[in-house]
């Protein structure tokens, strides 16, 4: 999610003279916004990021601790871009540097920086909060700000969050036309930057948090029995998106076992609430991953997912346990969505369904 902070420059003009966007910034370009008096791109952008903190150093303390500013430090990216180093990765996870290089530990550990969505093209971006009383109210910014409304909607969010595969038009990450097509007039400041009061006044919460309550509160699941046959319906619980979004390989894990009287396993079956994917040929000869599937909830008009597993017959005077998770999938080994690095899972709730009586 993208941030609503208030850029402050207070270092040197030497500084803020006119550094070019250069290739593999993911920039905040909005369609239709009109441009303030620029304020150039700067050069030290560690300088000029640490000048943010300075001055906003309470939300700045929030997107520290956030997944924004872990971007490119985060142990999984770190195993996943050591598989496939590619310009592609970098220029999402660490933006102040140059995509076609490793990252300069210091631009690197900036992550998604208060410049990289505040200042994207030379003029400083906030959203239209004003509170009296607030700092952005009782005090006059020390640089020009341009404030917009779309900078607190989906366009904001959209140039990381929603994009096609390197060498495909298939959408890697789908978050932005899920959002459009559930029905929900919420925004996603909404859920992952709420309102707070803080020592200078209300401002948009900075942790762009996804805590396990919100993902277990994201759906729920209702079991239901007939024999041996056991089918779950999981429906969306106010999410703007499907469940789960972002990551082409996290997944929701249904799992229904049949017990014996002791507990012991008779027979166990699952299945992957994902976008499942295929390798195809694109009409260049690469080989692209194309979409076969996507039985994840939500999303698309805000549908419900429908499972049922079929146990053996003999089965229909036992026990079923059943449980649904969610995966993070560090990624693949194989075409097998049984093969891969997994980066562990939540549990997400859990049942069981009883012999029914004769």
């Amino acid at each position: 999610m993208r941030a609503i902070l208030f850029f402050s420059v207070t270092i040197s003009a030497a500084a803020l003279l006119g550094a070019a966007h250069r290739p593999g910034t993911l920039a905040l370009l909005i369609a239709g916004m009109p441009h303030a008096a620029p304020i150039a791109r700067p050069d030290d952008r560690v300088a000029a990021n640490a000048a943010c903190v300075k001055c906003h150093d309470d939300i700045a303390k929030e997107w520290s601790s956030s997944l924004h500013k872990q971007a490119h430090t985060d142990p999984a990216y770190k195993r996943a871009l050591a598989l496939e180093p590619l310009n592609f990765c970098r220029g999402c996870h660490a933006p102040e540097a140059d995509a076609s290089h490793d990252a300069p530990k210091p631009l690197g550990d900036m992550g998604v920086a208060c410049i990289t969505c505040h200042v994207p093209d030379g003029s400083a971006h906030a959203g239209t909060l004003a509170v009296p009383g607030s700092l952005t109210s009782a005090k006059k910014a020390p640089h020009a700000v341009l404030r917009n409304a779309e900078f607190a909607t989906k366009s904001a969010c959209a140039n990381c969050h929603e994009f096609t595969f390197p060498h495909g038009r298939e959408l890697m990450q789908s978050t932005i036309h899920e959002h459009a097509s559930s029905g929900t007039s919420a925004a996603c400041a909404n859920c992952h930057m709420p309102l707070v009061e803080g020592p200078k006044g209300r401002h948009r919460k900075h942790t762009f948090e996804v805590t396990s309550e919100m993902i277990r509160n994201s759906v729920e699941a209702r079991a239901t029995r007939e024999g041996s046959r056991a089918t779950f319906t999981i429906d969306p619980r106010g999410v703007g998106h499907a469940v789960p979004t972002g990551d082409l390989f996290r997944r929701l894990v249904l799992r229904a076992t049949v017990v014996d009287e002791k507990g012991q396993t008779l027979e166990s079956k699952r299945r992957y609430l994902t976008r499942h994917w295929t390798n195809i040929r694109s009409p260049g000869g690469a080989i692209v991953r194309g979409l076969a599937s996507d039985d994840r909830p939500g999303g698309s008009e805000n549908r419900s997912t429908r499972v049922s597993f079929q146990f053996a017959d003999s089965f229909r005077n036992k026990t079923i346990l059943w449980q649904l998770q969610y995966e993070k999938v560090e990624h693949p080994r194989s075409e097998s969505e049984d093969d891969v690095v997994s980066g562990g899972r939540l549990l997400l709730t859990e049942g069981r369904l009883d012999p029914q009586p004769q």
